[in-house]
């Protein structure tokens, strides 16, 4: 009998001891504090392992990645839409937040995705530079390659963002021959895959996300229309 309330109690002791690491571990900034999610398996296909692919980029690891329809109930209480959601990560990480058209609800096909760099919120300073790459692959962070097959690799599906404003369309309809939209299949799930760090000068995974403010907490936010 000794022995069976030993081990009792020793078991309640490592479920409370593991419920406070998870609860340890979650971002404070989403008040529904949900359970960050085990990574998403990489798809098998060409597009996301062809040979020499490095991703995510070394030294970078994955930070919390809800999809974009929890990220703006968390971060807006709001469906995806007008309201702005903020994107908080630290230098050296990224996130891969997962998306499919049924998330946008009932919309037009074609959507505006602006950018807010400066009113990031409090205690956090905007990144010196953002890079937004959409993907089918979570952690796919290439830089754009216009010759490609998949147009997910073209420079209007990924880029950095620079001034606020819009800086993506994202298009869910007939595919659209306009150079500045990302056509998109609606039957297949993406990544909205973002880092504060700029590929074409290379990935740092050692660089401040705000050299210049000298911090490494720094946030984003995002507005789809």
């Amino acid at each position: 009998m000794k022995n069976s309330i030993t081990i009792a109690a020793w078991a309640a002791s490592a479920v409370a001891m593991a419920s406070a690491a998870v609860a340890g571990s979650l971002d404070p900034i989403f008040a529904d504090q949900f359970e960050t999610p085990e990574p998403d398996p990489v798809p098998t296909d060409a597009l996301c392992t062809p040979d020499g692919l490095q991703y995510p980029p070394i030294g970078y690891r994955q930070d919390y990645s809800p999809s974009l329809e929890q990220l703006w109930f968390e971060s807006t209480g709001e469906p995806i839409g007008g309201a702005l959601a903020k994107i908080r990560l630290e230098g050296g990480t990224f996130t891969a937040m997962r998306f499919t058209r049924t998330m946008f609800g009932d919309h037009t096909d074609l959507f505006t995705v602006n950018g807010d760099t400066s009113n990031v919120g409090t205690g956090l300073r905007g990144a010196d530079t953002r890079y937004v790459a959409v993907s089918e692959c979570a952690g796919d962070l290439r830089v754009a390659d216009n010759a490609s097959q998949y147009e997910v690799l073209h420079a209007r599906c990924r880029l950095t963002v620079g001034s606020e404003g819009p800086f993506m369309y994202l298009n869910w309809g007939p595919p659209s021959t306009n150079t500045a939209i990302c056509n998109l299949d609606p039957a297949k799930t993406y990544y909205f895959n973002v880092v504060f760090d700029n590929p074409n000068n290379g990935y740092d995974a050692s660089r401040l996300c705000s050299v210049s403010g000298g911090v490494n907490q720094c946030g984003f936010r995002i507005q789809m229309q």
